[in-house]
């Protein structure tokens, strides 16, 4: 059984609302507890909370005095499928099977035929969105630069200031583990051809944006889309100790809620769930990257100093024939251009297929960066599923 979609009704506006149904989801009209903050009559602070079942179903429980109405009885909880209609206070909720959201399925509420993937930027919930959720100051750009240039990736320090300044811990990286052999690095190519070599990659990377409710200021990094569903990998050092996360589609301005459904504090890895109207684009992505050898052509993608410089390309080498080793873990050692904000992007080849996941930089050093490599990250997204 697929996955299901929840499509709803802004109170007043009546403008439709959808959400990927995950486990836990709690709906309710207060804008602090619930993921889904549906400020309707009747509607409890937390009225209800959706579980996953092992069958692909859920349940839908009612949460302390609330009730759930479904086929007109009142209930303390309830089966959820596709096809499902409840009603929570004065709210209606359709749940709706993610399978049919595909371009041939006509006009769901929440998307556009033909264009399922625009539709994200209208249909992501505004739950916990807020005006400064985004904001970026007016410094100029060669202000950020210089700020940027003697930092490390790994994070970015919230800050009392509309642009939360990045800092970064040193290195860390991977196991090293043995792997099949993958097709051979790539050779050098034409430069007119890039673009168009990139542009599945480019597609499918996102900003992330990790915001902290008890701090001024948020963190800032780069994640890319793993499957069609609208997982999103970046590192974990991006959101951790954040209350809530979200997404910038290449080009918008609009953020998209995500939420955490699994994290690898060792590895520093995360997955989320941005809730985007599948399917949207995927990064391609090599088996494994023991093949790269010193002196092949490497790319690093990502948004470097925050959203204002999203969907950056930067060219370098692979500087090492083996990975760097720092304790138990391993890295991809290379000298494209990486900064705050670059945590979590991709590292490509020159046909721009994923081989890394950026981490990484030496403070006070230029042309020392790190990347996981993607056997590790295929190996965290298979486990998480």
């Amino acid at each position: 059984m697929s996955e299901l979609f929840l499509h709803w009704q802004e109170p007043g506006t009546r403008a439709p609302r959808s959400r990927i149904v995950t486990d836990g989801l709690r709906i309710g009209s207060s804008e602090g507890l619930a993921d889904i903050r549906i400020p309707a009559t009747g509607m409890n602070a937390v009225h209800a909370e959706i579980r996953l079942r092992p069958d692909g179903s859920c349940e839908a429980t009612a949460m302390g005095s609330s009730r759930i109405v479904s086929n007109g009885e009142t209930l303390s909880k309830c089966t959820i499928v596709p096809g499902s209609i409840i009603e929570l206070g004065s709210q209606t909720l359709r749940f709706e099977s993610t399978a049919s959201l595909a371009p041939s399925a006509g006009k769901a509420p929440g998307t556009r035929t033909g264009h399922p993937v625009a539709s994200a930027r209208t249909s992501a919930p505004a739950t916990r969105s807020r005006p400064w959720g985004i904001v970026i100051g007016a410094a100029s750009a060669a202000a950020v630069l210089v700020a940027v240039a003697v930092v490390l990736i790994l994070t970015r320090r919230p800050d009392p200031k509309p642009v939360a300044a990045a800092a970064t811990p040193e290195p860390r990286a991977v196991p090293t583990k043995t792997a099949p052999k993958a097709t051979p690095a790539t050779a050098p190519i034409a430069a007119a051809t890039e673009k168009d070599l990139f542009a599945q990659a480019k597609k499918s990377v996102v900003t992330v944006i990790a915001k902290h409710s008890f701090e001024k200021g948020f963190s800032t990094g780069t994640g890319f889309f793993v499957d069609a569903q609208g997982r999103v990998v970046t590192n974990y050092h991006v959101v951790r100790q954040s209350d809530y996360q979200q997404i910038l589609l290449p080009g918008s301005k609009q953020p998209i809620d995500a939420r955490i459904i699994s994290q690898d504090k060792e590895n520093d890895l995360v997955l989320l769930q941005a809730y985007v109207t599948p399917p949207v684009p995927v990064a391609p992505m090599l088996p494994v990257s023991t093949e790269l050898k010193m002196g092949d052509t490497v790319y690093a993608l990502g948004s470097p100093a925050g959203p204002e410089l999203a969907v950056s390309l930067s060219r370098g080498i692979v500087s090492s024939d083996r990975p760097r080793t720092f304790g138990d873990q391993s890295f991809i050692q290379h000298d494209a251009a990486v900064n705050p904000g670059n945590s979590g992007g991709p590292l490509l080849n020159g046909r721009g297929e994923v081989v890394g996941l950026n981490t990484a930089k030496v403070k006070g050093t230029e042309g020392i960066s790190f990347a996981i490599p993607i056997e590790d990250v295929r190996r965290f997204v298979e486990v998480a599923r």
